[in-house]
């Protein structure tokens, strides 16, 4: 199931959808932007029946080289 870390949460969803697996979902924080961009798997466990998730911005800030 390591082939679900990095992908955005619905793409994830989908492929887990299609495997007959309802995965119970939970969102960590990005400390360093706590609520902006997609969310993202981090980590998957139980055979992919627990998902950890967390939001990644999807820009480049040139103001700060993020």
């Amino acid at each position: 199931m390591t082939s679900l870390l990095g992908l955005p949460l619905d793409a994830a969803l989908a492929c887990l959808r299609a495997r007959g697996v309802e995965p119970e979902v939970s969102y960590t924080e990005n400390p360093r932007h706590p609520s902006e961009g997609e969310a993202r798997v981090v980590r998957v466990a139980q055979d992919g029946r627990r998902l950890t998730c967390a939001r990644f911005p999807n820009h480049v800030n040139s103001e700060d080289g993020r």
